[in-house]
């Protein structure tokens, strides 16, 4: 099993089954604090928070890390690399896509420049490498692919199965699609972004 860290971030507004360590960043270690959930680790500027909150999470967590306001790499950054340092194979960034769409952004440059996975209320997000990769149906309804780069793309066990598709990265084909049963293959020339999702409720 992959040693897995989920790193709550600052616009995270609900926190999902939670099974690895936690990293509280920034107003993210609050929401936590809030949900009574023990964090392996705190990491952050804490701008988002006031003096009050803050002297609480160091009275709990006098070991947290507190970062400049300036600086040249986001909280959320800041959190991954340390996770990447100490072992972590599956960085699960916890957060919400709504509101400020350049946090938003930045979270999936994230997930594509280190490979971790971003998760809110309604989306699961992580890329598929070049190869065969089962995806596994969970408790979401729809899946969809889109291209990082051109790719031939075969799809089985899905409602819309592909044969060989030549995927291109303006391409909106692979959107909405179901898993049948529990899991699915896709085969992929190269790497795809792929986005599981509910409607809200």
């Amino acid at each position: 099993m992959l040693k897995t860290c989920y790193c709550v971030l600052t616009n995270a507004h609900c926190l999902p089954e939670l099974k690895g360590d936690v990293i509280g960043v920034d107003k993210g270690a609050l929401l936590c604090l809030e949900h009574g959930i023990q964090m392996h680790y705190l990491i952050g500027d804490f701008d988002s928070i006031t003096e009050q909150e803050k002297s609480g999470l160091k009275k709990k967590y006098p070991d947290l890390t507190l970062l400049p306001e300036r600086k040249d790499v986001s909280d959320s950054e800041a959190a991954v690399l340390w996770a990447k340092q100490q072992g972590y194979q599956r960085i699960v960034l916890v957060s919400s896509m709504s509101g400020r769409f350049d946090h938003s952004y930045v979270n999936f440059k994230l997930v594509e420049k280190y490979g971790c996975e971003l998760l809110d209320e309604s989306n699961h997000i992580f890329l598929v490498e070049k190869g065969t990769t089962v995806i596994y149906k969970d408790n979401w309804k729809y899946v969809s692919f889109f291209a990082c780069d051109e790719a031939e793309v075969t799809l089985e066990g899905f409602s819309y199965p592909l044969d060989h598709y030549h995927l291109t990265k303006t391409d909106v084909l692979c959107l909405s699609n179901e898993i049948l049963k529990d899991q699915a293959i896709v085969t992929t020339t190269s790497k795809l972004w792929c986005i599981q999702s509910n409607d809200k409720k």
